[in-house]
C-alpha cells in the first residue's frame, strides 16, 4: 500500500509529507507566523458604568464622614504625644499655642484618604468586572492631550485669583490652619498635592459623576457634583468669600473638563498642577519669600 501525499492547493503529488514546497504551484508549506489583528484600545464607557446616582452617593457621604471622623484618632494621637512628651492637657483647643494639632489633623485626613480609595477601589472593581481606573475613563482623550490640560490650568489659576479678588476674604480655618506652623504648610501641603487631587477626582468626577450622568444625564452631572465640591469646601474656607467664589468656578471648570473631554485624567491632571502652583506659594510665604496675605 502506497502513501501518496499532496499539495492542498493544487493537489498534485509531492514527494512527501516533510516538502516545504510544492514542484507545481510552488506553495510555501513551511508554518507561517499567523499576522495578529492590529490591537486597538477600547475605553470603557464612563457615563454609562454599572452603577447610579444611589450607590455614588453613597461613596460620597462616606468619603465626607471619614474625613469628619479623621479628626477624632487625630485627637487621641495628639493627647498620647502631650503626655508622651510631659506636657499637659490644656483646658480647650488653642492652634495657636499648640500648633501641632493641624500637623496630626492633617495626617489623620491622609490616613482617611487611603481609606477612601481602598472603599472605591473595592466599590468599582465589584461592580465593573476587575476595572479601576478604565471604568472612570482614566485615558487621554484624542480632543483633550497634555499641554491643552495644562495651558487650560494656568488660565483657570488666573482666572481664579481674579475671582477670588471681587469679595473679601477673612480669617478662615484653613488660613489659620496654614498659618500655625511652618509644618503645618508642608503637611497641607503634602496632602494637598499627594493625597487630594487624586481621592476628590476618583469620588467627584469619578464615581458621583458617572452615576449622576447615567440615571439623570450630563446637565445634572455638572451641576450635581460642582455644587457637592464646593460644599464640602465652604466650612473650612468659612469667610473667604472670594475664596469660595473662586472654588466654585474651579470646581464648574473641572467638572466640565471631565463632561467635554469623557476622561478623567484630564481633571486630575489640572487638579494637580492648580495644587501644586497654590502649595508652592504657601511654602514661599512660610519662608518669607512672598509677603504673607493679609
Amino acid at each position: 500500500m502506497t502513501i501518496e501525499y499532496r499539495c492542498s492547493e493544487c493537489s498534485n503529488l509531492i514527494a512527501d509529507a516533510f516538502s516545504s514546497k510544492c514542484p507545481s504551484c510552488g506553495k510555501n508549506f513551511m508554518q507561517e507566523k499567523p499576522i495578529e489583528p492590529e490591537k486597538k484600545t477600547i475605553h470603557l464607557n464612563p457615563d454609562n458604568p454599572a452603577w447610579g446616582f444611589g450607590s455614588s452617593l453613597i461613596i460620597w457621604l462616606l468619603s465626607v464622614i471619614l474625613i469628619i471622623f479623621a479628626q477624632v484618632p487625630a485627637l487621641v494621637a495628639w493627647m498620647l504625644w502631650l503626655k508622651a512628651s510631659g506636657q499637659t492637657m490644656p483646658p480647650f483647643l488653642d492652634i495657636e499655642k499648640h500648633p501641632e494639632i493641624a500637623v496630626f489633623g492633617v495626617a489623620s485626613t491622609f490616613l482617611s484618604h487611603i481609606v477612601t480609595v481602598a472603599i472605591c477601589y473595592r466599590f468599582i472593581t465589584k461592580t465593573s468586572k476587575g476595572k479601576f481606573l478604565p471604568a472612570l475613563g482614566w485615558h487621554w482623550p484624542e480632543k483633550f492631550g497634555l499641554l491643552k490640560t495644562i495651558g487650560l490650568t494656568f488660565l483657570t489659576f488666573f482666572c481664579f485669583a481674579i475671582i477670588a479678588s471681587l469679595l473679601p476674604n477673612k480669617e478662615n480655618q484653613m488660613q489659620k490652619l496654614i498659618e500655625s506652623s511652618m509644618a503645618a504648610r508642608f503637611s497641607i501641603g503634602f496632602v494637598a498635592i499627594v493625597g487630594a487631587p487624586f481621592v476628590e477626582e476618583i469620588i467627584y468626577r469619578g464615581i458621583l459623576f458617572s452615576g449622576l450622568c447615567r440615571d439623570f444625564g450630563h446637565k445634572a452631572a455638572i451641576f450635581g457634583v460642582s455644587f457637592l465640591f464646593l460644599l464640602v469646601h465652604i466650612p473650612q474656607y468659612w469667610g473667604a468669600w472670594g475664596g469660595i467664589l473662586g472654588l466654585a468656578f474651579l470646581s464648574t471648570v473641572l467638572t466640565l473638563v471631565r463632561a467635554y473631554s469623557g476622561s478623567l485624567l484630564p481633571c486630575f491632571v489640572m487638579h494637580l498642577i492648580f495644587n501644586s502652583v497654590q502649595v508652592s506659594l504657601i511654602i514661599a510665604q512660610g519662608i518669607g519669600i512672598l509677603p504673607k496675605e493679609s
